[in-house]
């Protein structure tokens, strides 16, 4: 079932709150918001660093930080600031944590003004920074705002100082713009300004380390960021395709974690199988894959014989990544990285405007990857193909190419996962699993959903087949311990959306849910539960007035079973961009009998495991005051109304609801 609602709260002050109950005779479920806005916590982003056991980043307090990035080479050079927004809240509605930008960009960024004329540098000295006296007058005040744009989104932004070619081609008088001396003065300059801000700096830019001065180039801009910022980011080495930063840095103290470039192949062999091996270096460093091959680019740059990539071609390096070791993912778009539209120099034939391309299928199933991950122990997790029993055809499974299967599990025995790219049946060693009963689950890469198989005992070999019998379709086997408990995969409780969430869409259809406008034939609008309020009076078939309550913020209850007369609670504030009460917004909130899942103007916000609340619900609207929290409402928000332009609901056709 889901149920949305497009109303305006009643008061216009911090003091106020809304509430929306969804009620059963033995439950009562509440929705409601925090009508003031908070900044994100941006110290908390800030301060990433390495995990205990060497193998993941972390914020400051020792919980996970999952590294899903989006590679936005020009956003600083080429997009202009409402360009910026746009991007950015797209990529922080789909679930990315860090957003990859060039300060010095690869197409001219040394000599080709950004969207307000200007550049970055003096007479092309990194040495002489190009900064204006006062706000929004130079290249680097953009910067700092789509910079502060992005932390305040709950992004991080990964930093690059320059892409690679100006401290390794000739560009100036033959040679290269960055000598040790300017690099280790730009890095410092850079570290001071941006020191307080939610960032990893990421040397290189796609080029190789080809002689000693080049390699002190590097290291001379990393001494320069560590003296300005006093050591306060982590950082990292963006390296050419094919290769990691381990090749030139792994030693080097600078380097926090390693980062490859498994480039534009669409195959495991040869390819992504190089991120096990960065993962088994000594000294143990987390590593990730900065640069996987990108939605709709020229597969292994030849498009003439391989054609373009599409979505599967995205996900499957997303799961051998992580499945490999990878303490997160990069992913990219051919339009996107380059910023292209019409109008603008195309490289390697982008198939579309870069602001159609953010909403391209693989942009939005890379969150299912990061939810599966933290929906179950983080930190413990280790990549291990053993628990896939080779075949007698090795080359079927596990595989090899673009149909490699592979495995990772909780150190512990809790759990362990099967990426198995194709409809191909295979078998597993059971015995993964420490407790005597196994859960299993199929999770869908595509939609982010889990089916339940069963439960089995963990000893001896079992076959597992994929859905999708034959088909180039992936899917994930999920093996629990059945003592844990685990919810579904890919179900946590968590936030998947901070900040603001710009405007509601314009181009909606009333007959499906605004937060599933593409499932058309999913659902059918369910009229007992839906109201248009388009006449002077409640239908009393369907509303009961001045019910009262006293509970408030985003929330379920239970308050009693037929069994037994208890409370269970599951609640959590968001953090609204907006006082509510200034315009219409439309909140929903769609249950089944796994998840709970609740959106504002269509963007999901929060989700929880559905423990408790399988009964039938219904709905009830109230605006009260809560004096012993907020206070009374301020005397000049009165009087006030309480506006509901519409309720409806919906029901999957192929489900009860």
């Amino acid at each position: 079932m889901l149920q949305e609602f497009r109303c305006k709260p009643a008061y216009r002050t911090h003091r106020s709150v809304f509430c929306v109950l969804l009620m059963a005779l033995s439950s009562l479920p509440l929705v409601s918001t925090k009508s003031m806005a908070e900044p994100a916590d941006v110290s908390k982003q800030r301060l990433l660093k390495i995990s205990e056991n060497k193998r993941f980043l972390v914020h400051e307090d020792g919980t996970p930080f999952f590294y899903l990035g989006d590679t936005a080479w020009e956003l600083f050079h080429r997009l202009n600031r409402e360009e910026a927004d746009r991007y950015l809240a797209n990529r922080a509605a789909k679930g990315f944590t860090v957003i990859q930008a060039v300060a010095i960009a690869e197409v001219d960024g040394h000599n080709g003004p950004n969207s307000y004329g200007h550049l970055p540098l003096v007479d092309l000295d990194p040495a002489r920074p190009a900064v204006q006296e006062g706000p929004a007058n130079d290249y680097w005040d953009h910067v700092d705002y789509i910079v502060d744009k992005a932390n305040s989104l709950g992004l991080c932004i990964g930093f690059l100082p320059t892409w690679g070619r100006y401290w390794h081609d000739k560009i100036k008088d033959g040679q290269p713009l960055f000598t040790p001396q300017n690099a280790e003065v730009y890095g410092e300059w850079l570290g001071r300004r941006y020191k307080d801000k939610a960032l990893i700096w990421i040397l290189g830019g796609d080029r190789s380390i080809d002689n000693d001065t080049q390699r002190e180039i590097i290291r001379a801009m990393a001494r320069g960021l560590r003296q300005g910022d006093g050591g306060s980011h982590l950082m990292t080495f963006h390296p050419p395709g094919g290769n990691g930063s381990s090749t030139w840095f792994h030693d080097d103290d600078w380097l926090d974690f390693n980062m490859r470039q498994n480039g534009h192949a669409a195959e495991f062999t040869g390819r992504y199988d190089n991120t096990r091996k960065d993962y088994d270096r000594t000294p143990v460093k987390p590593v990730l894959d900065g640069e996987p091959i990108y939605e709709d680019h020229p597969v292994s740059f030849d498009a003439k014989k391989l054609g373009h990539s599409i979505a599967a071609d995205v996900r499957r390096p997303l799961y051998w990544d992580l499945f490999s070791g990878a303490c997160g993912h990069t992913y990219g778009h051919h339009s996107v990285w380059q910023m292209w539209q019409p109008g603008r120099n195309p490289i390697n034939n982008p198939l579309m405007p870069w602001f159609e391309a953010v909403d391209q299928p693989g942009a939005g199933q890379m969150q299912y990857g990061r939810r599966l991950i933290e929906s179950r122990p983080f930190l413990s997790r280790v990549p291990d193909d053993s628990i896939i029993v080779t075949d007698r055809v090795p080359t079927s499974v596990p595989g090899a190419g673009r149909y490699r299967f592979v495995g990772t599990r909780d150190a512990g025995g809790s759990y362990a996962m099967v990426y198995a790219p194709v409809g191909r049946a295979f078998k597993v060693h059971m015995d993964v699993i420490k407790g005597p009963k196994v859960k299993a689950w199929w999770y869908n890469p595509r939609n982010g959903q889990a089916t339940a198989i069963g439960e089995f005992a963990n000893t001896g070999e079992r076959e597992f087949l994929p859905p999708d019998k034959g088909e180039m379709l992936d899917w994930v086997l999920v093996l629990d311990d059945s003592s844990k408990n685990f919810p579904p995969p890919g179900v946590a409780d968590q936030w998947t959306r901070v900040g603001p969430l710009g405007q509601t869409p314009k181009r909606v259809t009333d007959s499906l849910p605004l937060s599933h406008q593409s499932e058309v034939g999913v659902w059918v609008r369910y009229e007992p539960m839906s109201d248009e309020f388009e006449g002077n009076s409640l239908d009393a078939d369907k509303w009961v007035r001045n019910m009262e309550w006293w509970k408030y913020h985003m929330n379920v209850h239970v308050f009693r079973t037929p069994a037994e007369k208890r409370h269970w609670s599951v609640g959590r504030d968001w953090d609204a961009p907006w006082r509510l009460a200034d315009d219409f917004h439309v909140y929903g909130l769609e249950w089944d009998e796994q998840l709970l899942q609740y959106y504002v103007d269509g963007v999901l916000v929060r989700q929880v495991p559905n423990t408790h609340w399988h009964q039938p619900l219904y709905l009830i609207f109230d605006s009260e005051t809560m004096p012993n929290w907020f206070g009374m409402p301020d005397d000049k928000d009165l009087p006030s109304t309480f506006q509901v332009e519409y309720v409806r609901a919906w029901k999957k056709q192929s489900n009860r609801g």
